[in-house]
């Protein structure tokens, strides 16, 4: 069981309540376009966002982690599209 200091619990309700996210919560964006590269036609867009899981641990890594799983993520969504694009089966 966990115990947090309620003064630090009240300081993460304000900063959830002022930014929408707690404390140690990180996040990543990415906007793509997919065109053509004969006729320069887009054929795709894409814009996702994704918020970290909030963990203490995951605050002090030095390391990719949830930035890593969400570009992980976005890669094998953007190839699932694009290859239910070429087969047919992609739904408008």
């Amino acid at each position: 069981m966990r115990l947090l200091e309620p003064h630090v619990r009240l300081l993460a309700t304000l900063e959830y309540l002022a930014t929408g996210t707690f404390p140690f919560v990180g996040g990543a964006q990415v906007e793509a376009r997919f065109s053509d590269a004969e006729s320069g036609a887009t054929l795709g867009e894409f814009v996702d966002r994704q918020l970290g899981g909030g963990s203490l641990q995951a605050g002090f890594q030095w390391e990719w982690g949830d930035a890593e799983n969400s570009m992980n993520q976005w890669a094998a969504n953007a190839a699932t599209k694009m290859a239910s694009g070429t087969s047919g089966s992609a739904a408008p």
